[in-house]
């Protein structure tokens, strides 16, 4: 069984004879990266604008009293601003689907290749995600992965429903029964209490939802890993093989990277630019996590 300390090592003495190799894949995609969220941002700008002309468009024909609008053109409008919406989501969501999370691949697939090759020094590696052979096997297997994950939070996010529900349900309690209340009880202990019973239950929540994506996330986060490892590895059977192979080992994944919360917080200090030193460790130690768990499971016939 695997311990924080022994990844560690290995992973350090793997990647530091070759560090300046590592340090340039890893600065070459935090580039492309920041590339692709400004494009990304721009388009949200793009979003956002085009969703205040359309409504104020709206606001205009149904609301002037001086123009005699037919209620066809108001649907017009209606279908075209939700038209020009689902074509900028999708134009804002290629970037993702289609370049970062190429980028993704490649960088840890480079880390593996360096992790069996000690002296590996090339980036072409990193760029194995665009492939002609693989890039639509890489492209959909990052993007189901993408979308579980999407899912899982947005399952979550129905958490704060819970609390939401409770919390209205004392406060109109309250309110029905305040009357009752302030003959027996101090008015502001009761309010204090409320308040108290409400954070606790958003709080209670918030935890929840921690945990169920967290939980999500290290079960989907060999997908990279084997779909680098396997050429012939299809997309769907990734995501379940991963669960497969992250299966009892959740809490540990998440105590590993948790074991580099002092690095972390040495790049903070520095405005992140310690960050472009740390991750080719970071990744290097996640490479030999990877080898280290299909070993196990190799050897425990559940690969």
């Amino acid at each position: 069984m695997w311990t924080c300390d022994q990844l560690k090592k290995k992973g350090w003495a793997n990647i530091s004879p070759n560090y300046g190799w590592a340090l340039l894949v890893v600065f070459l995609s935090l580039l492309l990266t920041g590339t692709v969220s400004a494009v990304i941002s721009v388009f949200a700008q793009i979003v956002s604008s085009v969703n205040w002309i359309f409504t104020g468009l709206v606001s205009l024909l149904t609301q002037s009293s001086y123009m005699n609008v037919e209620f066809g053109e108001v649907i017009f409008v209606v279908i075209m601003f939700l038209l020009s919406g689902i074509i900028i989501t999708v134009i804002y969501l290629a970037p993702i689907l289609f370049v970062y999370n190429p980028i993704q691949y490649g960088l840890t697939n480079w880390y593996m290749t360096q992790s069996r090759e000690p002296s590996y020094s090339r980036i072409d590696a990193m760029f194995a995600g665009f492939r002609k052979g693989s890039f639509v096997r890489v492209v959909k297997g990052m993007a189901w992965r993408t979308l579980w994950l999407t899912i899982w939070s947005l399952v979550g996010s129905l958490i704060f429903l819970i609390p939401a529900v409770c919390s209205l349900a004392l406060i109109f309690g309250y309110r029905d029964n305040a009357t009752v209340f302030s003959g027996n009880i101090d008015q502001n202990g009761v309010i204090a209490i409320l308040v108290l019973l409400v954070v606790s239950f958003y709080l209670i929540a918030m935890c929840v939802y921690i945990l169920l994506i967290t939980n999500r996330f290290y079960a989907y986060f060999y997908v990279p890993f084997l779909l680098a490892d396997d050429p012939d590895l299809r997309w769907r059977e990734a995501l379940r093989k991963s669960i497969r192979v992250a299966s009892g080992q959740k809490g540990r994944m998440c105590i590993l990277d948790l074991s580099f919360i002092g690095w972390w917080l040495l790049s903070a200090l520095t405005c992140g630019l310690g960050t472009v030193f740390l991750l080719p460790y970071v990744l290097s130690t996640k490479a030999e996590l990877f080898y280290t768990r299909k070993e196990e499971c190799i050897s425990g016939e559940t690969w």
